[in-house]
């Protein structure tokens, strides 16, 4: 009893899932309650539209078809935008483990590439969008790159880090057991991907933020790229739905790599 609401205090399942929700239950509330504030005083109001409007509009969004291309702008929108996303992480994910695994493993490599690493590191994407222009058309192009851009740097000086951590006895050990310096590098990469994961999910709202800005400098379809349209002629009750939907892949992709750490490293979480 002493620590049943202390540090020590065990929450059972029913009492989490309550607890979570209950935040949610009480922003649809508040948001609610100021819509209808607002739409008493102007019923035209487009600040804070009402659940029942939002509802609607998006009924009638969802199975629009666009006279000019013959396409569903909701569709394609997903599309568009999971495309770059999963390109984007895709390449960076990839490229940073080549250059991260072998800049950790390597000490001749690291002092060849780590500086440079360092310096681009610091510099926004959004800091050198003129030249990007120059590398990468506007639209899809130009949203992977900045994706690229953004997580690729993260995840190198990350694995390298990560495998300064590996103590050296284990790398000897495996040496003098036969292990050749690339078998030496693929055991370091065993070990610290599941760190990585961890990494590449913690980064996931940077990822994010550079996708939409992205969309924003000329992608025909995309989240962003609508949002960045409806913005114009102020139509928050679409506008809404859009940020829950970004926020429900988001969470979902969030979770999806939390459950692939789960399933390929469980030994990892248990040592936490």
């Amino acid at each position: 009893m002493r620590f049943k609401f202390g540090n020590r205090a065990k929450v059972p399942l029913w009492g989490r899932l309550v607890l979570g929700f209950l935040p949610f239950l009480m922003a649809f509330f508040i948001y609610d309650h100021f819509s209808k504030e607002r739409l008493l005083e102007n019923p035209r109001d487009k600040v804070l539209p009402s659940i029942s409007k939002m509802y609607d509009s998006m009924s009638t969004f969802v199975i629009k078809i666009d006279k000019r291309s013959g396409t569903n702008q909701f569709v394609e929108d997903i599309k568009a935008s999971m495309g770059s996303l999963f390109a984007g992480i895709s390449l960076a994910f990839i490229f940073a483990l080549c250059i991260g695994v072998l800049a950790g493993t390597f000490p001749f490599i690291n002092a060849s590439l780590m500086p440079i690493v360092n310096v681009f590191s610091s510099v926004p994407p959004a800091a050198i969008v003129p030249i990007l222009f120059l590398i990468a058309d506007p639209g899809y192009e130009l949203s992977i790159l900045f994706i690229f851009l953004a997580l690729f740097f993260v995840l190198v000086k990350d694995i390298v880090n990560q495998i300064k951590k590996i103590p050296r006895n284990l790398n000897t050990l495996l040496f003098t057991k036969g292990a050749s310096e690339w078998e030496i590098g693929r055991e370091n990469l065993y070990i610290i991907m599941p760190s990585i994961l961890q990494s590449l999910k913690i980064n996931l709202p940077l990822v994010w933020f550079a996708l939409l800005y992205g969309e924003t400098l000329g992608a025909q379809y995309g989240l962003g790229t609508r949002i960045f349209i409806l913005k114009r002629f102020s139509a928050n009750d679409i506008i809404f739905p859009y940020i829950i939907l970004i926020t429900i892949i988001a969470m979902t992709i969030f979770f999806s790599i939390e459950f692939i750490i789960k399933k390929r490293y469980p030994w990892y979480l248990g040592s936490k």
